[in-house]
């Protein structure tokens, strides 16, 4: 691992600016499939169904998954519930000057990124 250092050069005191500012969300083509309610019932029901004939239970179907046609509409997107888009920002300064026999280099950063997922 090699780690360096940056240092002035002598002559007039450079300032240097950079900045970002931005918006981050999450593509489309990144989003994970989803169940609906009544897919979700479906798969509850199936899935208890299933367990009490491999085991050989008899696990009651809970009242809301044994008529999964009865859940209209979409239900509830949880993902796009829990993620948004969300504010990011990076800015950096530095100054470097001197003169012949002493140079100096100071800079600095602000990073801030409010979660988007």
């Amino acid at each position: 691992m090699i780690i360096t250092t940056k240092h002035g050069q002598s002559g007039k005191a450079r300032l240097s600016l950079n900045a970002y500012t931005g918006m981050q969300t999450i593509p489309k083509q990144e989003k994970p499939p989803l169940m609906n309610a009544a897919q979700f019932a479906e798969f509850m029901k199936e899935s208890i169904e299933d367990n009490n004939a491999y085991l050989g239970t008899n696990t009651p179907i809970p009242p809301i998954y044994q008529n999964p046609d009865s859940l209209k509409g979409k239900g509830t997107d949880w993902f796009d519930a829990i993620t948004r888009k969300a504010p990011i920002q990076d800015i950096s300064l530095s100054v470097s000057g001197g003169s012949r026999n002493v140079t100096s280099y100071l800079s600095g950063e602000y990073f801030h990124q409010e979660g988007g997922y």
